[in-house]
């Protein structure tokens, strides 16, 4: 009998359909990676993107987002790239593509509706949210704030829990101290994320970037007036009315804000998910510790490996371009790899194993249908490396030149580390749209995204 993987070949009303969510923390490189997959999708040369023996891919159908969604903004982005050599602007909304696809693969063809989404990595701060109720998230924010790498920028705010005694206009003042110490560290763990990136898009500002400017003019809610801030279990027993209150603001929050990327996400068939090993190194102890926690939440949240449903069922249902929601499959990325030295880039395998290892495993004990991979990736390479140990890239205001990078462990530091030193360079992307950017690793990535794999 044939395989159904078969069937686009000989059956022309096939369409599969492949929703990937690519998702990471702030500055992990998402708008890049998914702006490098487009170029390449659009005027695909095997030769720049080798995809395997005998495959092509035909430029393809784009369509409008679903509702709900932006369009992801390709041509600004490219432009951005080609014309003025510095990297998208960072990701203010939730941004959809969408395109039906025909893939050459020998003699036949295999048609597919993808859809790829990006959000702002702060986003993912309230991911926790989705499925839980206000005394459940609020358990699970107090437990990272109470964190060692944490309880020092929330002892203020902690007191107050601890006392049980605070009323809502003080919890939240103390609530929004803490959140702007923690944004002001690189935190990933600011929620409600409308505190660091409000609705419509807008970040603190480079002359706000103090604890008290923040906290005087951000808000914890969906606006001043709908505010709101974890509160211990004791607290909510001694004051049921203000917990009402709280809830009913987190609630409006949550179903604003987290459920239709979270649903979005948890209907996915694939989750990319992008981690810049270079911005953990960089950042300390407390941010590996806070990029674990939250991957640990967006795996517990997507639940990935959808139960007991057959192999067979799956490839039936997508034959009519109905696939089963649930994602069951996770690509970790470690993004950005042209920061480091080639000599050590195989490093950030391990590290991103090592990261994501506690997490991947429980799911991978239960989930009855789950394929994780891991790729080193760089979505634009934009740095060459000299004899001696150094880097070569363009540096702004100074054109191309050669520096020093920090070398990369073998493993993560059982303490806290001395901060490890990365340059940033501008991008390498041809103003010649007949061109796609030079990468490292994207036309696996693109394999895996195209379900080539």
């Amino acid at each position: 009998m044939r395989l159904l993987d078969e069937m686009p070949a000989t059956l022309p009303f096939f369409r599969s359909t492949r929703r990937v969510g690519v998702i990471g923390l702030f500055q992990s490189g998402k708008t890049t990676f998914l702006t490098s997959l487009i170029a390449h999708l659009r005027s695909h040369d095997p030769a720049h993107l080798h995809l395997g023996p005998d495959v092509d891919v035909y430029p393809p159908v784009e369509l409008p987002p679903e509702e709900g969604f932006e369009a992801f903004a390709f041509e600004t982005h490219r432009a951005r790239l080609a014309r003025e050599h510095r990297w998208p602007e960072k990701t203010a909304a939730v941004a959809q593509y969408r395109a039906d696809l025909t893939v050459k693969v020998g003699s036949g063809e295999r048609r597919t509706r993808l859809s790829l989404l990006d959000c702002p990595g702060e986003r993912l701060a309230d991911l926790p949210m989705a499925g839980r109720s206000f005394g459940e998230w609020s358990d699970w924010m107090l437990e990272q704030l109470r964190s060692p790498q944490n309880r020092e920028h929330a002892a203020d705010f902690l007191a107050l829990v601890e006392a049980c005694e605070a009323d809502s206009e003080a919890l939240t003042a103390a609530y929004r101290r803490t959140l702007a110490r923690l944004a002001l560290a690189y935190t990933p763990i600011v929620s409600p994320s409308f505190f660091v990136l409000d609705e419509g898009g807008e970040e603190i500002p480079a002359a706000g970037r103090s604890v008290e400017w923040i906290a005087a003019n951000r808000f914890v809610g969906l606006d001043e007036d709908r505010q709101f801030a974890p509160m211990s279990t004791e607290h909510r027993a001694r004051r049921p009315e203000l917990e009402r209150i709280f809830g009913g603001r987190f609630d409006a929050y949550r179903a604003h804000a987290v459920t239709p990327l979270a649903r979005w996400l948890k209907r996915s068939h694939h989750l990319v998910v992008l981690v810049d090993i270079s911005m953990i190194l960089a950042g300390g102890l407390g941010m590996l510790r806070s990029h674990a926690a939250l991957i640990d939440q967006i795996l517990a949240y997507t639940d990935p490996g959808f139960g007991s449903v057959g192999e067979w069922a799956r490839r039936a249902t997508a034959a009519f371009g109905v696939p089963l929601a649930g994602v069951r499959k996770i690509t970790f990325v470690a993004a950005k790899a042209d920061k480091v030295h080639p000599d050590d880039r195989v490093r950030l395998d391990g590290l991103l194993r090592q990261l994501v290892r506690p997490s991947v495993r429980r799911h991978e004990a239960r989930a009855e249908h789950l394929d994780i991979e891991y790729l080193i990736c760089s979505a634009i390479k934009s740095t060459g490396a000299t004899k001696d140990g150094r880097l070569v890239g363009g540096l702004a205001g100074s054109g191309e030149s050669s520096f020093s990078v920090s070398r990369v462990p073998e493993a993560w530091a059982a303490e806290d580390w001395a901060a490890y030193r990365f340059t940033s360079v501008d991008p390498k992307f041809p103003s010649n749209e007949l061109y796609p950017p030079p990468h490292s690793g994207m036309h696996l990535a693109a394999r895996s995204i195209l379900g080539l794999d």
